[in-house]
Protein backbone atom coordinates (compact mmCIF):
# COMPACT_ATOMS: atom_id res chain seq x y z
CA UNK A 1 0.00 0.00 0.00
CA UNK A 2 2.91 2.33 0.62
CA UNK A 3 3.84 2.18 -3.08
CA UNK A 4 0.33 3.17 -4.11
CA UNK A 5 0.43 6.10 -1.72
CA UNK A 6 3.72 7.26 -3.22
CA UNK A 7 2.23 7.06 -6.69
CA UNK A 8 -0.79 9.10 -5.58
CA UNK A 9 1.56 11.70 -4.00
CA UNK A 10 0.26 11.58 -0.47
CA UNK A 11 1.35 10.02 2.76
CA UNK A 12 -0.58 7.29 4.45
CA UNK A 13 -3.04 9.40 6.41
CA UNK A 14 -3.28 7.05 9.36
CA UNK A 15 0.43 7.50 10.16
CA UNK A 16 1.33 10.86 11.58
CA UNK A 17 4.57 12.16 13.01
CA UNK A 18 6.74 9.52 14.65
CA UNK A 19 4.66 6.80 12.91
CA UNK A 20 2.01 6.98 15.63
CA UNK A 21 -1.11 5.22 14.31
CA UNK A 22 -4.19 7.42 13.97
CA UNK A 23 -7.64 6.61 12.71
CA UNK A 24 -7.54 6.39 8.91
CA UNK A 25 -9.91 8.71 7.03
CA UNK A 26 -12.71 7.18 4.97
CA UNK A 27 -11.09 7.96 1.59
CA UNK A 28 -7.98 5.99 2.51
CA UNK A 29 -10.04 3.01 3.70
CA UNK A 30 -12.03 3.11 0.46
CA UNK A 31 -8.82 3.21 -1.61
CA UNK A 32 -7.41 0.22 0.26
CA UNK A 33 -10.69 -1.71 -0.14
CA UNK A 34 -10.70 -1.01 -3.91
CA UNK A 35 -7.19 -2.43 -4.24
CA UNK A 36 -8.22 -5.50 -2.24
CA UNK A 37 -11.28 -6.13 -4.45
CA UNK A 38 -9.20 -5.70 -7.59
CA UNK A 39 -6.64 -8.20 -6.38
CA UNK A 40 -9.42 -10.59 -5.31
CA UNK A 41 -10.72 -10.75 -8.88
CA UNK A 42 -7.19 -11.20 -10.19
CA UNK A 43 -6.59 -13.90 -7.59
CA UNK A 44 -9.78 -15.77 -8.48
CA UNK A 45 -9.26 -15.57 -12.25
CA UNK A 46 -5.57 -16.45 -11.90
CA UNK A 47 -6.49 -19.44 -9.72
CA UNK A 48 -8.99 -20.66 -12.33
CA UNK A 49 -6.34 -20.30 -15.05
CA UNK A 50 -3.78 -22.24 -13.03
CA UNK A 51 -6.30 -24.97 -12.17
CA UNK A 52 -7.37 -25.33 -15.80
CA UNK A 53 -3.76 -25.72 -16.87
CA UNK A 54 -3.37 -28.51 -14.32
CA UNK A 55 -6.34 -30.19 -15.99
CA UNK A 56 -4.75 -29.66 -19.40
CA UNK A 57 -1.62 -31.36 -18.04
CA UNK A 58 -3.67 -34.38 -17.00
CA UNK A 59 -5.45 -34.59 -20.35
CA UNK A 60 -2.32 -34.17 -22.46
CA UNK A 61 0.30 -36.01 -20.43
CA UNK A 62 -1.48 -38.62 -18.34
CA UNK A 63 -4.70 -39.57 -20.15
CA UNK A 64 -3.83 -38.72 -23.76
CA UNK A 65 -3.64 -42.33 -24.96
CA UNK A 66 -7.06 -43.14 -23.50
CA UNK A 67 -9.48 -43.36 -26.47
CA UNK A 68 -12.09 -41.28 -24.61
CA UNK A 69 -9.58 -38.44 -24.40
CA UNK A 70 -7.71 -38.79 -27.71
CA UNK A 71 -10.85 -39.36 -29.76
CA UNK A 72 -13.48 -37.62 -27.68
CA UNK A 73 -11.62 -34.44 -26.70
CA UNK A 74 -8.81 -34.11 -29.21
CA UNK A 75 -10.61 -35.71 -32.19
CA UNK A 76 -7.77 -38.06 -33.17
CA UNK A 77 -9.35 -41.09 -34.84
CA UNK A 78 -6.53 -43.56 -35.55
CA UNK A 79 -4.30 -45.24 -32.99
CA UNK A 80 -1.27 -44.58 -35.22
CA UNK A 81 -1.94 -40.85 -35.04
CA UNK A 82 -2.36 -41.04 -31.27
CA UNK A 83 0.98 -42.87 -30.96
CA UNK A 84 2.69 -40.31 -33.20
CA UNK A 85 1.29 -37.34 -31.27
CA UNK A 86 1.80 -38.82 -27.79
CA UNK A 87 5.31 -37.40 -27.28
CA UNK A 88 4.20 -33.92 -28.37
CA UNK A 89 1.17 -34.11 -26.10
CA UNK A 90 3.39 -35.19 -23.20
CA UNK A 91 5.65 -32.19 -23.77
CA UNK A 92 2.70 -29.81 -24.12
CA UNK A 93 1.13 -31.17 -20.96
CA UNK A 94 4.26 -30.54 -18.93
CA UNK A 95 4.49 -27.05 -20.41
CA UNK A 96 0.97 -26.43 -19.06
CA UNK A 97 1.91 -27.90 -15.67
CA UNK A 98 4.95 -25.63 -15.37
CA UNK A 99 2.81 -22.63 -16.32
CA UNK A 100 0.29 -23.62 -13.63
CA UNK A 101 3.04 -24.04 -11.02
CA UNK A 102 4.48 -20.64 -11.91
CA UNK A 103 1.02 -19.07 -11.64
CA UNK A 104 0.49 -20.76 -8.30
CA UNK A 105 3.76 -19.30 -7.06
CA UNK A 106 2.67 -15.86 -8.27
CA UNK A 107 -0.62 -16.25 -6.39
CA UNK A 108 1.33 -17.20 -3.28
CA UNK A 109 3.45 -14.05 -3.61
CA UNK A 110 0.30 -11.94 -3.99
CA UNK A 111 -0.68 -12.87 -0.43
CA UNK A 112 1.50 -9.96 0.72
CA UNK A 113 -0.27 -6.68 0.10
CA UNK A 114 2.93 -4.67 -0.07
CA UNK A 115 6.59 -5.02 -0.80
CA UNK A 116 8.74 -6.54 -3.45
CA UNK A 117 7.14 -10.00 -3.20
CA UNK A 118 3.75 -8.52 -4.05
CA UNK A 119 5.17 -6.69 -7.07
CA UNK A 120 6.99 -9.82 -8.28
CA UNK A 121 3.82 -11.89 -7.85
CA UNK A 122 1.79 -9.33 -9.76
CA UNK A 123 4.29 -9.24 -12.62
CA UNK A 124 4.65 -13.02 -12.73
CA UNK A 125 0.89 -13.57 -12.74
CA UNK A 126 0.56 -10.99 -15.51
CA UNK A 127 3.22 -12.61 -17.68
CA UNK A 128 1.82 -16.11 -17.14
CA UNK A 129 -1.70 -15.03 -18.03
CA UNK A 130 -0.44 -13.12 -21.06
CA UNK A 131 1.23 -16.34 -22.25
CA UNK A 132 -2.04 -18.24 -21.69
CA UNK A 133 -4.03 -15.68 -23.68
CA UNK A 134 -1.44 -15.75 -26.48
CA UNK A 135 -1.55 -19.57 -26.56
CA UNK A 136 -5.35 -19.42 -26.85
CA UNK A 137 -5.02 -16.97 -29.75
CA UNK A 138 -2.50 -19.26 -31.47
CA UNK A 139 -4.91 -22.19 -31.02
CA UNK A 140 -7.75 -20.19 -32.53
CA UNK A 141 -5.84 -18.83 -35.52
CA UNK A 142 -3.81 -21.95 -36.29
CA UNK A 143 -7.01 -24.01 -36.45
CA UNK A 144 -8.66 -21.33 -38.62
CA UNK A 145 -11.37 -20.93 -36.01
CA UNK A 146 -12.31 -24.63 -35.84
CA UNK A 147 -11.08 -24.95 -32.24
CA UNK A 148 -12.65 -21.69 -31.07
CA UNK A 149 -14.19 -23.30 -27.99
CA UNK A 150 -10.80 -24.62 -26.80
CA UNK A 151 -9.28 -21.20 -27.37
CA UNK A 152 -12.05 -19.53 -25.37
CA UNK A 153 -11.74 -22.07 -22.54
CA UNK A 154 -7.97 -21.61 -22.44
CA UNK A 155 -7.86 -17.84 -22.79
CA UNK A 156 -10.93 -16.43 -21.02
CA UNK A 157 -9.88 -16.85 -17.36
CA UNK A 158 -6.39 -15.63 -18.20
CA UNK A 159 -7.80 -12.58 -19.98
CA UNK A 160 -10.06 -11.86 -16.99
CA UNK A 161 -7.01 -12.04 -14.70
CA UNK A 162 -5.08 -9.63 -16.95
CA UNK A 163 -7.94 -7.16 -17.08
CA UNK A 164 -8.33 -7.31 -13.33
CA UNK A 165 -4.60 -6.92 -12.73
CA UNK A 166 -4.08 -3.94 -14.99
CA UNK A 167 -7.43 -2.19 -15.28
CA UNK A 168 -8.97 -2.96 -11.91
CA UNK A 169 -12.48 -4.14 -12.65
Amino acid sequence: MRNMCKIAHFKEPHLRDNNVPQKAPFAFILLRRTVAVEMTWAFVAGSVSAFMHCLFFLLESVFFTNPKVSRGIFGIRSQEAVDAAAIWALNQGFYNLFLAISSGFALYLLQNETGVHYEIGRALLGVNNLIMVAAGAVLFFSSQGKLWLGAVIQGSPALAALISLYYGI
